[in-house]
């Protein structure tokens, strides 16, 4: 009625000490997650500048120099009702410098941005990936950083509805993951 299993003592030559622990990070394939870490925040955030505001930061410190990163940003922006069209831009920036925008074309460079319709409170979601190849093994500040392109007349925000006075509005996290690639 049981099923008895011998004891393991070795697998395709390796001794049985070798079967056990941790792998170490650098006899991972090729394509491995080595670590994972994680920003985010869970307050509403608005500007009117058209300078760059931090939305959200974090540090990681990559176990190789070879190593890639995996940045996942997203979260809900939405426009004040009454404020007219309103644009914004977005960037990811690696220990202060861009590494993920569009080209120049006579227009604001971006990682991602957002034109919002003049109406009440409309909210679309944000979202943009990319594979960063920084070929260091130093620690790695990245942030996430939006502005209003428009200036000071025209509110984006982050984090859901700028109001919410009834149950179709909704307030939500904004998140920055990233994955540490071998």
């Amino acid at each position: 009625t049981g099923i008895t299993t011998p004891d393991i003592t070795s697998a395709a030559g390796l001794d049985a000490a070798d079967l056990t622990g941790t792998v170490a990070s650098a006899r991972l394939p090729a394509g491995s997650v080595i670590q994972v870490v994680q920003a985010y925040r869970t307050s509403f955030i608005s500007t009117t500048s058209s300078s760059l505001v931090d939305v959200l930061t974090t540090t990681i410190t990559p176990q190789s120099s070879s190593s890639r990163f995996l940045i996942m940003c997203t979260g809900i922006e939405a426009t004040y009702n009454g404020d007219g069209n309103s644009y914004s831009i977005h960037q990811i920036e690696r220990n202060g410098s861009n590494v993920y925008i569009g080209d120049d074309a006579g227009t604001s460079r971006g990682s991602s941005g957002r034109y919002g319709r003049q109406a009440s409170n409309l909210a679309d979601t944000v979202a943009f990936n990319y594979v960063d190849s920084p070929n260091t093994a130093s620690a790695i500040t990245y942030k996430w950083r939006f502005a209003s392109t428009r200036g000071p007349s025209w509110t984006v925000s982050l984090g859901g509805t700028p109001t919410t006075n009834f149950s179709g509005h909704v307030r939500s996290p904004t998140s920055m993951i990233i994955m540490e690639i071998a």
